[in-house]
């Protein structure tokens, strides 16, 4: 079994929209070419959110989880809170 990490990532259309995208890879889904990653799958429009809060909701559900994950989306202060209350749990 590989090991996924998530990403926390956004999209910004043409007319000012922003997408969510939350979407996970393994170490198979890059090739390298003259020694740069590259991505080799797509994007998957059942990876975008149109709303952020259903966005920041799975994200959070990845961090509490303990899955590996690169955020790029997620403002630091809702994943300091998210940190916080894991380390809360940990202590009861």
């Amino acid at each position: 079994m590989e090991n996924k990490t998530y990403f926390f990532d956004y999209l910004l259309t043409r007319d000012g929209h922003d997408l969510y995208w939350l979407y996970s890879r393994t170490p198979s889904d890059y090739k390298f070419v003259d020694g740069i990653r590259f991505p080799t799958n797509t994007i998957d429009p059942d990876d975008l959110y149109y709303d952020k809060y259903s966005f920041y909701d799975a994200c959070e559900d990845i961090v509490k989880s303990g899955k590996s994950f690169e955020n790029y989306a997620v403002p630091d202060a809702m994943m300091h809170l998210w940190e916080e209350e894991i380390a809360t749990e940990k202590r009861y």
